[in-house]
C-alpha cells in the first residue's frame, strides 16, 4: 500500500486533558478507577485507536467478563471513536462476525472477546495488549489469564488496562492493585469533574444525588462501603440450569439510554428464582436495543410474552412494529415498586454469575434511602437498578394478591402473605 500521511495533531483537543498523558504512559498495567461519566472508557478507546494508527505492531484484546457485553459496549465504542472522534473510518476494516477491527495501513488489530469465550480468547494469536472494561466484574484468575496472554512481539511495552467503578472497598482490585504500591502499576483516579465535555443535564443529575453510597462511589469516585442494602437472600453462581430445566420461565424489559436498557430471563426451581440470562447495555437507541435482542436471543424470542416498562409507550410500539408483538406495557399502580421488591426479597434468588453480571452487581448495591439522621427509610435509591426493574416486571405474574396502594409496615413481608 502506498504511504499515507495522517494528521493526529487533534488528539489533545478531542481527549479530556486529564487522560491525555495516559496515551504515552508505559506502565505494564494501568488501573483506571473513577465515578460515573468521568470519560475513562471513552478516553481509553481514544488511546487504543491512536496507538493502532500511530504505532506498530499492536494486537489488542478488548474484553469484558461476558462476550455479549463487550460486543455491545467496547466494540461499538471503538467504532464510534474511529468515526466521530478521529474521522478516520476509511482507515479501518470491521469484521462484524468476529468483532474484529483492523487498521488497513499497518495491519494492527483489536478483537472483542468475553472471558467466558475461552476458545475465542485462545484463537487470537499473540496479542500485545488488552483492555479489561468493567474489571470489577472479573476475578484475580481472569486478570492473571489476561496478563499471561499478552506476549506478541512488539518494541512497545505490553500493557493491560483495567477500567472500573470503585463499587466496593473490599474488592480484590483495590487490595492487590490499588492499595499495594507496585512500580509496574499506574493507578489513575477520576470523577465527572475531569470530563470537560460532560453535558450540563448529566452534571446536574450527578450533583443532585444525595444518597451517601452512590454519591461517594459514582459522584466522588471513592471506594464504596455498602450500607442499608435491600437484598440479602441471593446466590451469585454459575448454576447448571437453563430454560429447559426451569419452570414458569418469564422475561421482562426495562428501557434506558444514559443508564442500562435491560432484558432479563428467569424461572423457578424448588421454590427458588433462577435468573439465567440477561442482555443489558448503555447508550442504545430503541432500534439498537431491538437489533441486539434479535441478535442475542434469536428470532424465536419474538414469540415471548415480555412485560415492559410502561413509562415509554412509544418504545413498546416500536418493538411491536418490529415484530415483537407480545411486548406489552406492565401495569405499575401506586405501591407496585415496594410490593415487587418485597416479593423478590421473600424469595431466594440465584443469579447466573457469568451470564447476568449487571444484575449481580445491582443486587449487591441496591439499597434504601436514608433520612437526615442516617437511618434507613422504606424508600429505595432508584439508581443503577435497571436489571432489577426488568426482573420485577418479569415476575409480576407471580405476585400474590393486589399490589395497588401497597405500603409495607416496617419493611415487613407479612402483608404479602409470604
Amino acid at each position: 500500500m502506498a504511504s499515507v500521511s495522517i494528521d493526529l495533531s487533534a488528539l489533545p483537543r478531542i481527549m479530556n486533558p486529564y487522560f491525555y498523558p495516559l496515551v504515552f504512559d508505559n506502565h505494564p498495567v494501568e488501573v483506571l478507577v473513577g465515578g460515573a461519566n468521568s470519560s475513562k472508557s471513552r478516553s481509553i478507546a481514544q488511546k487504543i485507536i491512536y496507538k493502532m494508527i500511530a504505532e506498530k505492531p499492536h494486537r489488542y484484546l478488548i474484553t469484558r467478563k461476558v462476550k455479549k457485553d463487550v460486543t455491545h459496549s467496547c466494540y461499538d465504542l471503538l467504532k464510534y471513536v474511529i468515526k466521530n472522534d478521529f474521522g478516520m473510518d476509511n482507515l479501518f476494516y470491521y469484521n462484524e462476525t468476529e468483532k474484529l477491527i483492523k487498521c488497513i495501513i499497518n495491519d494492527n488489530d483489536a478483537i472483542a472477546v468475553g472471558l467466558d469465550d475461552v476458545d475465542k480468547l485462545k484463537s487470537f494469536f499473540d496479542p500485545t495488549d488488552y483492555w479489561f472494561e468493567e474489571a470489577d466484574q472479573g476475578t484475580p484468575k481472569d486478570f492473571a489469564q489476561l496478563d499471561l496472554r499478552i506476549r506478541g512481539k512488539s518494541k512497545y511495552t505490553h500493557q493491560g488496562i483495567l477500567t472500573l467503578n470503585p463499587i466496593w472497598a473490599g474488592h480484590w482490585i483495590k487490595k492487590q492493585l490499588w492499595d499495594i504500591k507496585n512500580p509496574r502499576v499506574l493507578n489513575h483516579h477520576s470523577t465527572y469533574k475531569h470530563n470537560i465535555f460532560l453535558d450540563a443535564d448529566t452534571r446536574e443529575k450527578l450533583e443532585a444525588i444525595t444518597d451517601p453510597y452512590y454519591k461517594s462511589v459514582y459522584v466522588e469516585g471513592n471506594w464504596g462501603v455498602y450500607g442499608n442494602v435491600v437484598f440479602t437472600n441471593y446466590v451469585i453462581e454459575d448454576f447448571p440450569y437453563g430454560e429447559d430445566d426451569l419452570e414458569n420461565v418469564v422475561q421482562g424489559i426495562d428501557y434506558g439510554f444514559v443508564h442500562n436498557s435491560a432484558i432479563v430471563r428467569a424461572g423457578t426451581k424448588d421454590g427458588d428464582i433462577y435468573v439465567f440470562d440477561e442482555l443489558a447495555g448503555k447508550g442504545w437507541l430503541n432500534s439498537d436495543f431491538i437489533e441486539k435482542a434479535e441478535e442475542y436471543f434469536g428470532s424465536n424470542a419474538k414469540n415471548w410474552y415480555i412485560p415492559a416498562d410502561s413509562a415509554e409507550p412509544d418504545r413498546i410500539e416500536e418493538w411491536n412494529r418490529a415484530g415483537w408483538y407480545r411486548v406489552e406495557a406492565v401495569e405499575k399502580p401506586k405501591g407496585s415498586l415496594k410490593y415487587g421488591i418485597d416479593f423478590l426479597c421473600s424469595k431466594r434468588i440465584h443469579i447466573h454469575k457469568s451470564k447476568c453480571p449487571i444484575l449481580a452487581q445491582e443486587i449487591q448495591q441496591f439499597k434504601r434511602k436514608e433520612d437526615r439522621n442516617g437511618e434507613a427509610t422504606e424508600d429505595f435509591v432508584e439508581l443503577n437498578d435497571d436489571s432489577i426493574a426488568a426482573l420485577r416486571y418479569a415476575t409480576k405474574s407471580w405476585w400474590p394478591g393486589d399490589c395497588s396502594g401497597y405500603q409495607p409496615s416496617n419493611y415487613s413481608l407479612s402483608d404479602l402473605g409470604l
